[in-house]
């Protein structure tokens, strides 16, 4: 009746990482399902001894101190015990009686109630392979619950998981953090974090993964990461995505708590947790929130913090307020955001600082900085202002740059052309007035893509 209620033992195998373990478990599950338990606990204990052994040897590649000096003295005493030295058998009891210890207090593999499982385990292992060291004469008989626990708490506590936990994973994290070749895109940065930490991580490593990145994000904690913060962000999304109960339940904790007493130049760098999340909204509390909106009001240009307060646009109570106090930033200033965020609510103040261009190099400065990658997100009205505006506009329609400008947004607002023909045909017509129809400024390669496109002559 409760059989459903449990862990598959199919399923327990499937989930141990080392191909080494996996065959022990197996073998373990196979005499368990025989009634051989005690022989399933003894295969169950060396699955544990191995997987320990395997990942503190997959620490030492990586260049674990503690690591390497475990290795070093485990392969002396196995090279000593092959010659025959008793010592060296010696200290092979030693290093095993001590795995667990090891486990525990050196390389955080196990938490504290996870060692105590495994050292039950150890102990019944014991019971099994030394029956004579028993009080009794009586043979010791581990029940079928008993030893299914036993399979169940080294797959899950152990086996499962990946050779670093706790403060070794934290460790390991930043150093990939600051390698230049660690991912730049948000799904290579999920699969990435994926293989190496976030698949089977116990909940402890994933709380305090939330943790660290708020208070790298927020409260610059590791100052090597500064300027790192766009990887370290989607980092945070990758452990929400993830493990996503956890992640929520850290989140709407923490981060009031960091909040909380931090200095206006910390609250404008929570703005840059809008973009990955909007909740991160609702989980501030009400006076933080305020605080946010009095900066977001107030704001005038600064760039060491314009990237993050340029995320509240995110928030449905903060972007009118971010938009008010762009629209006051000098020209200059509207320029560098909109040429560094191509965001469809900068697309009006865009067009008009074209429309006001008063140089031929200031045209085309917008044109190719900040227009031409907003065209993806374009609508008609807006391509029917960047014609107009050409059209009213010397500095525009005869700066060198505007005929390949225009032949760009004409090809990257192919959807748009039913709504923008008449446009398109009103600007044509306009350029050739006075000119020659080969003259550069009279646009003959526009032209041609018009009538390749049936758009030209118009009717």
């Amino acid at each position: 009746m409760f059989e459903s209620n449990l862990i598959d033992l199919d399923e327990l195998v499937l989930m141990v990482r080392a191909r080494d373990c996996r065959a022990y478990i197996g073998e373990a599950i196979a005499t368990y399902r025989a009634r051989a338990y005690r022989s399933a606990l003894l295969a169950t204990w060396i699955a544990v001894a191995c997987d320990i052994i395997g990942k503190i040897r997959d620490l030492q590649l990586q260049g674990d101190a503690a690591a390497g000096a475990f290795v070093t003295n485990l392969d002396n005493a196995i090279e000593a015990s092959e010659r025959g030295d008793p010592g060296g058998i010696k200290r092979l009891q030693i290093i095993e009686n001590e795995l667990l210890d090891k486990a525990l207090k050196d390389f955080e593999f196990l938490s504290a109630q996870e060692h105590k499982d495994l050292d039950r385990l150890k102990s019944d292992r014991h019971l099994c392979a030394h029956p004579a060291f028993a009080k009794d004469a009586s043979l010791f008989q581990p029940s079928a619950e008993l030893v299914r626990a036993h399979i169940t708490h080294a797959v899950c506590h152990l086996l499962r998981h990946p050779p670093v936990q706790g403060s070794h994973a934290l460790k390991r994290l930043k150093e990939d953090l600051l390698r230049p070749s660690f991912p730049a895109t948000q799904k290579a940065v999920s699969d990435f974090l994926g293989s190496r930490y976030l698949n089977y991580a116990k909940a402890s490593l994933i709380e305090s993964l939330v943790s660290v990145f708020l208070k790298i994000l927020i409260k610059q904690s590791e100052r090597d990461l500064i300027g790192k913060e766009d990887i370290v962000l989607m980092s945070l999304v990758a452990v929400g995505v993830s493990h996503q109960a956890i992640y929520e339940r850290q989140m709407s904790d923490q981060l009031p708590h960091l909040t909380d007493g931090s200095n206006d130049t910390e609250l404008k760098r929570v703005f840059r947790l809008f973009r990955a999340d909007k909740r991160c909204w609702g989980w501030l509390s009400e006076a933080n929130r305020l605080r946010i909106s009095q900066i977001a009001t107030d704001y005038r240009y600064d760039p060491a913090d314009m990237d993050c307060v340029v995320q509240g646009l995110e928030i449905d109570e903060l972007k009118p307020l971010v938009l008010e106090s762009i629209a006051r930033f000098a020209k200059a200033e509207k320029e560098k955001v909109f040429s560094s965020h191509h965001r469809l609510e900068f697309v009006p103040e865009a067009i008009e600082l074209l429309a006001t261009s008063r140089s031929y190099r200031g045209a085309e400065l917008v044109e190719q900085a900040i227009l031409l990658p907003l065209c993806g997100i374009l609508h008609a009205e807006h391509v029917q202002r960047i014609l107009l505006a050409a059209e009213e506009n010397g500095q525009i329609h005869d700066a060198g740059g505007t005929p390949a400008f225009m032949l760009e947004v004409f090809d990257r607002t192919a959807d748009l052309r039913t709504q923008t023909r008449e446009a398109w045909q009103r600007f044509m017509t306009r350029m050739l007035v006075g000119k020659e129809p080969d003259e550069w400024n009279a646009y003959p390669e526009l032209r041609l893509k018009l009538e390749a496109a049936g758009m030209w002559p118009p009717p």
